[in-house]
């Protein structure tokens, strides 16, 4: 439903949406970096093997290719909700589906970096607070999947939040 002048709250959506839309510009640079960044890493991998006729890192090059698949998922699905709002469809199951994509890729991307420091710190990976070089952390480690399970709740919330939008539709 797209809201216009003749609508009563159209100056609502006027001010609303400038800041949708600039995040929603944003978000579509963001995804064309993220695409060209992608196949420049992909080129170089393939470089690197037809040149040296070795994989290297063979399990790193993989998952930080998979990471960054799911970082391009993660904006592309964000982009998709941001469009929504700005079309006054902000509780539709499109969007649970799209959080839900955007919480497993977040849970997919955490794991990374849980795999990446552990093998680069080993034990001290799990490092929450070392007063010995001053206060420092590696919470990083478990946070991508922490705000991931987040991100899967808040999809759920939304989930209820569509079946009472469509018995409060239905009772209209």
């Amino acid at each position: 439903m797209k809201i216009t002048r003749n609508d009563a709250n159209w100056w609502k959506s006027y001010f609303i949406n400038p800041s949708l839309k600039f995040l929603t510009m944003l978000l579509g640079l963001s995804l064309v970096m993220e695409i060209i960044s992608l196949l420049a890493i992909i080129l170089a991998v393939i470089y690197d093997i037809y040149k040296n006729h070795n994989m290297g890192n063979n399990l790193m090059i993989v998952l930080f290719i998979i990471t960054f698949i799911c970082i391009i998922i993660i904006t592309f699905e964000l982009m998709e909700i941001m469009k929504a709002f700005i079309d006054r469809e902000v509780f539709i199951l499109k969007n649970v589906l799209r959080l839900r994509k955007v919480g497993f890729s977040t849970i997919i991307v955490g794991v990374f970096i849980f795999i990446n420091n552990i093998l680069k710190y080993g034990p001290c990976a799990f490092t929450f607070l070392d007063l010995g070089n001053g206060i420092t952390s590696r919470i990083d480690t478990v946070l991508g999947i922490f705000i991931g399970i987040i991100i899967l709740v808040f999809a759920e919330i939304f989930k209820e939040a569509v079946k009472i939008k469509e018995e409060n539709d239905l009772m209209i």
